[in-house]
């Protein structure tokens, strides 16, 4: 806007770290402006200083060289002294040749940190489910492959626990696509909360989800955290007047020396998971 602000500071300016400037009205902005090196002999006397600033940092003298980057002026570069006069035009010179130096690497960092910004931003949204916000399919395969991996070198196994909800086309059915929405994120917020910060929650698509467990586990702590989830996703939703039960069908495997391929053990935890829910039915 309206401001300057000091974003790095030696000697005498060393207390002065966050000061802000009027742009309008310091020499600093109408270097800005200008896009041109100007020089302070005296701050008592120049009409195109902020006094009062120039007078809570104690300077009396300066020179101010514009800091340019590809056809911009990203700030500028403040040499100061406590006493009139003590700039040449020597100095002057040398203050551009470091502005030349400094622009370039502030122009590079800018490039950088958008670059970054960018790249972590498509990053996420590779692996990540658009809906949710959980892990997709593609990262919970390779976690996956990982812990897979892994285990083969250790004494535990790779632990997996598939759900899907119970009715789920019917809620769609009846009651709409934004309820049916609403019960895959109010599934994926549950299971966010009821997995340790080691497992990695995921959406594979539809109404299906899986838990991969993120250290090696065995057959008793995969049954408790089956038992746990299980209950954390055990609830409902409301639809207007309506209160929708959301219920989840789950299943579990562990990989073994003849179950080491992730599809497989995906597979594995889909036939347990839909034993588990026949058996639900029946009863």
């Amino acid at each position: 806007g309206d401001e300057m602000v000091y974003r790095a500071v030696s000697g005498t300016a060393d207390g002065n770290l966050g000061l802000r400037l009027r742009r309008h009205g310091s020499l600093s902005g109408l270097c800005v402006e200008t896009g041109v090196a100007l020089v302070c002999v005296d701050s008592e006397s120049d009409s195109r200083v902020d006094r009062a600033a120039c007078r809570r940092v104690g300077l009396r003298s300066m020179i101010v060289v514009p800091l340019a980057h590809g056809g911009s002026t990203l700030g500028v570069l403040k040499v100061m002294s406590s006493v009139p006069g003590a700039f040449s035009a020597d100095d002057a010179g040398v203050l551009q040749l470091l502005s030349t130096l400094i622009s370039a690497s502030m122009g590079n960092a800018r490039v950088y940190e958008a670059t970054s910004s960018r790249a972590a931003e498509f990053a996420h949204m590779a692996t990540h489910d658009p809906l949710t916000g959980l892990a997709n399919r593609a990262l919970a395969f390779d976690r996956l492959r990982y812990l897979v991996a892994h285990s083969k070198r250790s004494a535990g196994s790779a632990g997996i626990i598939l759900l899907d909800i119970d009715g789920f086309k019917q809620i769609n059915d009846r009651l709409g696509h934004d309820i049916g929405d609403r019960a895959l994120c109010w599934i994926a917020d549950r299971l966010s909360q009821a997995v340790r910060d080691e497992d990695l929650p995921a959406r594979l698509g539809g109404d299906e989800f899986v838990v991969v467990l993120g250290t090696p586990t065995d057959a008793a702590r995969l049954a408790l955290a089956r038992d746990r989830i299980a209950s954390a996703v055990t609830g409902s939703i409301s639809a207007g007047e309506e209160s929708v039960p959301v219920r989840p069908s789950v299943g579990t495997a562990l990989s073994s020396d003849d179950l080491l391929d992730p599809t497989a053990l995906l597979k594995a935890a889909d036939i347990e998971m839909y034993r588990q829910k026949r058996l639900r039915q029946r009863g």
